[in-house]
């Protein structure tokens, strides 16, 4: 008798037109309204889905965003660890700066503090630690994500499909920062968001895996585990901070990250 293998008769799923569905939906800003076919069963599934999204899209990667780094937006989620989504050179920008957005579009405003990396975290067979990734930094800045999804519930509120959608991210702006790493306390460090002049939220960098180090050390070893890694130049952020609160087009927001600076945009 012939030995089975059961992973033999399990033909790979093509994602090319579900990959392009939600390309174009993201080139185009607009919204997918019907289902897509094949779906994601699974985390491994969706980040192959998203990896096609990402070679349908066409442009270039300059980092990765995390989301989901703390219990209650996993729960929420129904997720059993963070994901991640790819940032695009030609939604990263500079603060201050204006943020084009589409009327329909979700625009979740998400405070984070972000890194950018000096020196390659490859794979490799073994985790990644805290001290090994804090060598790799080559400065730290105060971010904002513009969140938006392509797909409508209860599609856009599965893991399997926020993952394939690119991790439902829009737009990245970053300010100035600091290579002074010492200087600035990832344990505890406070975020403040003003909106239109007016107090909207507070957070801290603990409620990102406690430090968004710790992010960073997850992230290397996520990739690593599927054979990508990170690379010097890449920007990496690392999660909400505050509580989640949407805002509007023409609204003006700051995020004040005390001794590391601000960020400053206005969604048009």
């Amino acid at each position: 008798m012939s030995e089975h293998d059961p992973e033999a008769e399990v033909p790979a799923i093509d994602w090319t037109e579900t990959a392009q569905k939600l390309a174009d939906a993201r080139l185009s800003d607009t919204k997918i309204h019907e289902p897509l076919r094949p779906e994601p069963g699974n985390t491994d599934q969706a980040y192959e889905l998203q990896m096609a999204m990402i070679e349908a899209v066409g442009k270039k990667v300059v980092g990765w965003k995390v989301g989901a780094t703390n219990p209650a937006a996993q729960l929420a989620l129904g997720a059993k660890e963070p994901f991640v989504g790819p940032i695009f050179e030609d939604l990263c920008s500079e603060s201050p700066c204006d943020v084009p957005s589409p009327t329909d579009a979700l625009r979740v405003t998400e405070a984070e503090f972000a890194f950018r990396l000096g020196t390659d975290l490859p794979p490799r067979g073994a985790a990644y630690g805290m001290d090994e990734v804090s060598r790799a930094i080559e400065s730290v800045h105060p971010a904002v994500e513009i969140v938006n999804k392509r797909l409508l519930p209860p599609a856009s509120e599965a893991i399997n499909w926020v993952i394939a959608d690119g991790g439902a991210n829009h737009a990245f702006v970053y300010g100035k920062g600091t290579k002074d790493l010492a200087s600035v306390d990832l344990s505890s460090h406070t975020v403040r968001v003003q909106v239109n002049g007016t107090h909207r939220a507070e957070g801290s960098a603990a409620n990102v895996m406690g430090s968004p180090v710790m992010v960073l050390a997850w992230l290397a070893t996520h990739l690593s585990n599927r054979g990508i890694g990170l690379k010097a130049g890449d920007w990496v952020s690392t999660g909400l901070t505050t509580p989640v609160f949407s805002t509007a087009i023409g609204d003006e927001v700051i995020a004040d990250f005390g001794q590391l600076g601000n960020v400053t945009l206005k969604l048009v």
